[in-house]
């Protein structure tokens, strides 16, 4: 007589079942405990280690731009930042290119060139302008606003053209005001030099009304 002991005997289908209930559970736990520890490297690694690098490396290489390139006038006040445009509207001052924001809320208006109250505004401001220096023809930056709105530069011709106005409010030698502005000029690159329009008011501040 054969006797069969119970590691002998053919599994039945209840056994068979649960024994691979219990291997897909577990399968099941490793791939969500994988999941949830590459989930948690990528928020160390892309989440706090590498902005904290970036952050650490731009504050010491380039600590001014990385704080957005922010101009104090001699009071160390926060006059904006060299990077966004500003308006300018009082006599003494140059004018950049038109825009609906400022540096403290960057907005374009996006009105479609087809709307009236953009044409509007162009015949508005062309009319102050030629008005302004009929002797001249009108700049373009002076009239058109560019794509973003916040362009913080003007080209020196634009500059160049505002200088006797400028110099008449002020009233200095137009040459003093015609030199600070050839000085700030940047011409790296560029098939015409630009003028940052808020370095350029506040080196007015500084410069010419100390005289």
């Amino acid at each position: 007589m054969t006797i069969h002991t119970p590691c002998e005997q053919n599994p039945t289908p209840e056994s068979v079942a649960g024994q691979t209930t219990i291997e897909h559970g577990s399968r099941w736990q490793s791939a969500i405990k994988t999941a949830f520890a590459l989930w948690l490297l990528a928020t160390v690694v892309c989440g706090l280690a590498y902005p904290l690098l970036m952050t650490g490396i731009g504050q010491l290489l380039f600590p001014w731009q990385s704080n957005g390139s922010l101009l104090f006038d001699s009071q160390h006040q926060l006059r904006g930042s060299a990077l966004l445009g500003q308006q300018f509207s009082a006599a003494g001052y140059f004018h950049g290119r038109p825009s609906a924001s400022d540096y403290k809320n960057g907005a374009a208006s996006n009105l479609a060139q087809s709307n009236p109250a953009l044409v509007a505004e162009i015949r508005q401001r062309y009319a102050y302008w030629h008005q302004q220096r009929p002797d001249r023809p009108v700049p373009s930056q002076l009239v058109y606003a560019s794509a973003s709105g916040l362009d913080p530069e003007i080209d020196l011709s634009t500059a160049l053209y505002q200088a006797p106005l400028v110099a008449a409010a002020r009233q200095v030698p137009v040459t003093d005001v015609e030199a600070l502005v050839q000085q700030l000029a940047q011409r790296a690159g560029r098939e015409e030099p630009i003028v940052n329009v808020l370095q350029l008011n506040m080196a007015l501040d500084k410069v010419l009304s100390a005289r």
